[in-house]
């Protein structure tokens, strides 16, 4: 992981105690993170309004991401290092595993075509739901 301090300054940002903390627990997941989980793993360091604010402001500079699940609860995964990838996501037990594979150019066009308000796309969230084999087994 690259330094979070030196990730900051890129980004014209204040390095923080708080900010810093936040990508720290963050890039150390394997998988991404709720605000509650975030808050609990940041051991009370880090207040919740604090923490809102700076989830905001770390998704909108693109050093995090915020996706949501079937469920329809934001999640929070460090992004800045890591290659563009997609989710596969447990129905039953909200196991993650992360897919690397993204094949979507060409359905990106065709989604242009349909559509009627855009003329262009910037990204792209795609999550596959399913369920994991611990679930299956049980």
């Amino acid at each position: 992981m690259q330094d979070p301090a030196t990730i900051l300054r890129s980004i014209g940002s204040k390095v923080t105690p708080a900010r810093v903390h936040i990508l720290e627990v963050l890039a150390s997941e394997s998988k991404p993170l709720t605000a509650s989980e975030l808050q609990v793993k940041l051991d009370g360091d880090v207040d919740p309004v604090t923490l809102y604010r700076n989830l905001d402001l770390l998704t909108e500079a693109g050093i995090i991401e915020r996706t949501h699940t079937h469920e329809g609860t934001a999640h929070y995964e460090f992004m800045a290092d890591r290659p563009h990838h997609h989710h596969l996501i447990c129905t039953n037990c909200g196991q993650v595993e992360d897919v690397e594979e993204c094949h979507t150019a060409d359905k990106e066009q065709v989604v242009l075509k349909l559509s009627k308000k855009f003329n262009s796309i910037r990204t792209h969230k795609l999550e596959f739901l399913g369920t994991c084999n611990d679930c299956i087994s049980r």
